[in-house]
């Protein structure tokens, strides 16, 4: 009702009688001019509204009344406005229904014609829109189909059956909306709504009225499926070593046909329940898998589309980290590294600079007996060109930030460089990389450095280390004297430590888990780090 001048709230009074209040009566609302209860179909209510304020109530206001609908009814979703022609089509099963309103109320009535629907199985269900945005793009609809269920002419959160997002392709696209109907819906017809919108809504609403979106309802009739469908989950399993991955098909029931699985080319037969890996599959390669019946395609099943981009690096979290071998320069002992495919890393302390969004990679490096060192990435051609970085002391699992940097190195691009000082020798840090906001992908070049170990180095052609992989005794021989040994696990602690001082050694790794560990051998002021397998 409209609100009354002068009014601080009001009373109302609701009845099935002239008179009546065995709704409501004389409650006081307070200063709102709505008021809202649960009725029956085809039957008058009598109501007054009474306005008060501090002078006193009203009175001999004027009963008003109303009849509801004899058969009940839906909430009205007549949306102002839509891109372009909005819905042009939607198919039912195999029924084809033209939309043809496109200005305000955007509502399509198609509730005359009555589609079988089976329950338990798959329902197919396509929706194309004519939503053109910039260029050649398409907007993209979020779009929410309900079935009225219990028929009680409300559209509850329960009774969505399917939700999804419209493509932003050339226009016209389609919307693959089909849904499986729920095993427990009672047979018979009952109502369904489309809500399309531009802007998503939250919660799902089935009476929207606001700009930028279509309604559609329509009339379907539940039917018992004339099969029985296979049924059955899946997953993905990658194929690291050869850039590709299957699909894992747990069939768990195989309904009452000859089911087939395909991708539309390729058939992979279905004898008995249980899992089967399909494929292989290229990476960044789709692919839409379906269960065939075998006899009805009413009871095909849809599995859906897969996809796999491709593995993490190898490096992608802390406990598998790349071994930086120090040099005397950057471009001493320089690797290729990439963040491609990299995920985020867990535990770690956050960098704290650069915009960490994730993507990270990890190396390490051994701390030369200078107790300095110099951490760098430049530019690879074609590469990222805006990275990060961040060093830690510690193990993996139990870090601490030293710090964290993204633009000191010398590179022309934004590239980190990071140098630590009056660290301990033998020490193993940690170098984390990642792209400053993780939104460019591709290679970098990285590397660990200190000038002091350009005064010493070893000579390859003298130094001796086997064998690798070792079980029990590792043997380690110089040109020169041997200072120390330290062994440290790919988790940074030290497990072995010993003074040497003479030219040759052995090294018994036999009280070692298996795994791999990094040596790091000094001889003068020079050092000499290698990873050793453990058998």
């Amino acid at each position: 009702w409209d609100a009354t001048s002068g009014a601080d709230g009001y009373y109302i009074s609701v009845g099935t009688t002239t008179g009546g209040t065995d709704i409501a009566n004389n409650i006081n609302l307070g200063n709102v001019t709505t008021y809202s209860f649960s009725g029956n179909f085809a039957t008058t209510y009598f109501y007054t509204v009474s306005p008060y304020n501090t002078i006193g109530t009203a009175s001999g206001c004027t009963e008003g009344s109303f009849t509801t609908n004899a058969n009940g009814c839906y909430c009205i979703s007549g949306p102002t406005s839509v891109d372009g022609t909005g819905i042009t089509n939607v198919q039912l099963v195999a029924t084809n229904f033209p939309n043809s309103v496109s200005t305000a109320p955007v509502y399509n009535d198609h509730t005359a014609t009555v589609v079988d629907m089976s329950r338990g199985i798959n329902n197919n269900v396509q929706i194309t829109f004519d939503v053109p945005s910039w260029g050649t793009n398409s907007y993209d609809y979020n779009t929410v189909i309900w079935i009225d269920a219990n028929d009680n002419f409300t559209f509850e959160a329960s009774e969505i059956v399917y939700t999804g997002l419209s493509a932003t392709t050339a226009s016209p696209t389609l919307l693959n909306a089909s849904f499986v109907l729920p095993g427990s819906i009672s047979l018979g017809q009952h109502r369904m709504r489309i809500v399309a919108t531009d802007a998503e809504q939250v919660p799902a609403n089935p009476c929207y009225g606001g700009t930028y979106g279509e309604t559609a309802d329509f009339t379907i009739n539940v039917v018992a499926p004339s099969c029985a469908p296979p049924a059955a989950t899946t997953s993905i399993v990658n194929d690291c070593a050869n850039s590709q991955y299957f699909v894992n098909v747990n069939v768990t029931d195989l309904g009452n046909g000859s089911p087939v699985i395909t991708d539309g080319t390729s058939t992979w037969p279905v004898s008995a329940v249980g899992a089967q890996n399909v494929g292989p599959f290229a990476f960044g390669a789709p692919v839409n898998l379906t269960i065939l019946h075998g006899t009805d395609s009413l009871c095909n099943l849809t599995l859906g589309t897969f996809n796999y981009a491709g593995c993490p690096p190898v490096n992608d979290e802390c406990n598998n980290a790349t071994v930086l071998t120090p040099g005397a320069v950057f471009a001493t002992n320089p690797l290729v590294g990439t963040n491609e495919f990299a995920t985020a890393s867990s535990g770690a302390p956050a960098p704290g600079c650069a915009s960490y969004s994730g993507g990270d990679v990890w190396y390490s490096a051994v701390v030369p007996a200078s107790g300095s060192l110099t951490f760098e990435l430049n530019t690879n051609a074609g590469g990222i060109t805006d990275g990060a970085g961040a060093v830690y002391s510690g193990a993996c699992g139990s870090l601490t930030l030293i710090s964290c940097d993204d633009y000191s190195s010398s590179d022309p691009n934004d590239q980190p460089l990071i140098t630590v000082t009056a660290r301990t020798p033998g020490e193993v840090l940690y170098f984390r990389v990642w792209e400053y906001g993780n939104n460019s992908f591709g290679t970098f070049q990285v590397s660990a450095y200190d000038a002091s170990l350009s005064a010493g180095s070893f000579n390859n052609s003298n130094f001796l280390i086997y064998p690798n992989p070792v079980k029990d005794m590792l043997n380690i021989s110089y040109s020169s004297e041997i200072s120390y040994v330290r062994v440290v696990n790919m988790l940074g602690q030290e497990v072995i430590s010993r003074d040497i001082n003479a030219t040759s050694t052995q090294l018994d790794m036999s009280h070692l888990s298996a795994g791999a560990y990094l040596v790091t051998v000094s001889s003068g002021d020079a050092l000499k780090t290698l990873k050793v397998i453990k058998q």
